[in-house]
């Protein structure tokens, strides 16, 4: 190869990369040069990381927060730049048919123009707007059959717990019926899921990233309870919030959960909370208890 032309290649795939989170496709490469020799020499000698089937990284390149999300981009085009319909990951166990959803064309334009905002937002670099977020979509499924609560960090938020989502997570009971109430935000195809913990999810952005989920396995539940699982599901509580009531899983539970998880500083802050509001409302009488359901 002829130096100076390699250098050119190589210059353009780093912009092309660094663009791009560190990641490009076989495509892009092949646009600037490098044919299919190349990329399977460039992977050996490990300048090039393959992540998945026709997507690589460059190996010089740092992670970004939220490389799920750029490999979902990439990923969905085709070899015609359109979005693809089926998918998998982690071999044949987990598998994702995107043909669940609309307007998919959409969804990926969507998905183009809040990249920035999700990153920025996934690094702690830009503001989350939690609250004006969770007002939109309580406006939006009020008087629809949709039903859902609402778990992970932002569950602790609408208690007054000083956590910082940078998201919302919602279980609910149809995601298909999600999808098309929020069809023109979605960033993620409702999709349907094979392997993973669920039937269905999807995502949206609305100022922020939130996402729901329907169909949990029952083996999320073990060897112990989950907040997204059917044990929580079947002792809600309810939270008011603005006004508005929100049903979420138990503080025990969630606590549960964010320790085994290994976040010490939400469980600490989860704990403080519960010990001041069974503090808050313990009773004179030192013989009569108190159960979290009444404190919600």
């Amino acid at each position: 190869m002829n130096p100076r032309f390699y250098v050119a290649d190589e210059r353009a795939l780093t912009t092309l990369a660094a663009s791009q989170g560190g990641y490009f496709t076989s495509k892009q490469a092949a646009a600037i040069g490098y044919t299919a020799p190349k990329r399977n020499y460039h992977v050996h000698v490990g300048n090039w990381i393959r992540e998945r089937r026709g997507i690589f990284r460059l190996s010089t390149q740092p992670l970004p927060p939220r490389p799920d999300l750029i490999l979902w981009r990439l990923w969905s085009r085709n070899r015609h730049e359109g979005p693809q319909g089926v998918a998998s990951s982690c071999g044949d166990r987990f598998v994702r048919n995107l043909f669940a959803s609309g307007d998919v064309w959409r969804t990926h334009s969507n998905f183009a123009r809040y990249l920035e905002d999700m990153l920025l937002q996934s690094a702690r670099l830009r503001r989350v707007p939690l609250e004006e977020t969770l007002e939109l979509f309580l406006y939006q499924v009020k008087g629809t059959p949709l039903r859902w609560f609402l778990y992970g960090s932002g569950a602790l938020a609408v208690r007054s717990i000083d956590v910082q989502p940078g998201d919302l997570d919602f279980c609910v009971n149809d995601t298909g019926l999600a999808g098309r109430i929020f069809e023109d935000l979605l960033v993620e195809p409702v999709t349907t899921m094979t392997g993973w913990i669920a039937n269905c999810g999807a995502r949206a952005f609305a100022g922020c990233l939130f996402e729901w989920m329907a169909g949990v396995h029952p083996e999320v539940d073990e060897p112990t309870p989950h907040e997204q699982g059917l044990v929580a599901l079947g002792c809600l509580e309810s939270v008011r919030w603005r006004d508005r009531i929100i049903s979420v899983p138990p503080l025990a539970l969630q606590l549960s959960v964010t320790e085994r998880r290994g976040l010490s500083e939400r469980a600490a802050l989860t704990q403080a909370y519960i010990e001041s509001v069974v503090e808050r409302d313990r009773p004179l009488s030192l013989n009569t208890g108190n159960r979290l359901t009444d404190v919600a």
